[in-house]
């Protein structure tokens, strides 16, 4: 009888195992997407303060606006959205999601300088460059990204990665296994600088979070 109660229970983890691995996928999946959502309202007001999304080119005049004591310096997406802290952001729980490179736990809401997203408190990568004056459809920021590069950990949320727009709008597509790269129609990936969608003078800028 104990033998086949053992037999029972693997049989039962076998079927059970991926049911699970596929609830916490889909559960990462919508956190990562409802703070997407929540990054993107930051966008807007960012920009209508500042007249663009941040970047190098805003950090001084935030710094100026904001008398803050952060450092706004530097090209990783924990340094861009490092603004929206000195900007009025409390928190930073909406810039965390899974991400496999970066450490499991959540952000400790430290906002003080020399602490305020520090490296693993970031997941999400970013063009940066852009602002709402632009193609709505344009692609904003985006998880889960492999760090440095173009293409995406499709592990993490079930095979898909989950894009915010300019039009905040979140959206969440299929990536491809053969090269972890997201199609966005038409032939073309999501990062193809020759897309009709990019403005005529842009280069495509990526900025990925710290580890």
């Amino acid at each position: 009888m104990v033998i086949v109660a053992t037999v029972l229970l693997v049989i039962l983890g076998f079927v059970t195992w991926p049911m699970i691995g596929r609830q916490q996928a889909a559960a990462q999946r919508t956190t990562a997407n409802n703070h997407l959502k929540q990054i993107g309202l930051c966008f807007l007001e960012f920009d209508q303060e500042f007249g663009a999304f941040p970047s190098e080119d805003t950090a001084n005049a935030v710094k100026a606006a904001t008398e803050t004591d952060l450092n706004l310096q530097g090209t990783s997406t924990n340094a861009l959205f490092r603004q929206f802290i000195a900007y009025g952001i409390q928190s930073e729980e909406i810039f965390w999601c899974r991400h496999p490179e970066l450490p499991r736990s959540r952000p400790d809401n430290d906002i003080d300088p020399g602490e305020a997203l520090a490296p693993g408190e970031v997941g999400y990568s970013y063009l940066a460059g852009l602002k709402t004056d632009l193609n709505p459809g344009i692609p904003l920021a985006f998880a889960p990204m492999k760090i440095g590069t173009e293409s995406f950990h499709s592990e993490v949320y079930g095979g898909m990665a989950v894009v915010l727009h300019l039009d905040n709008s979140v959206w969440h597509f299929p990536i491809r296994p053969e090269d972890g790269r997201v199609a966005s129609g038409g032939g073309s990936t999501l990062f193809d600088p020759t897309s009709e969608i990019w403005p005529d003078d842009y280069t495509i800028d990526l900025r990925h979070p710290e580890k």
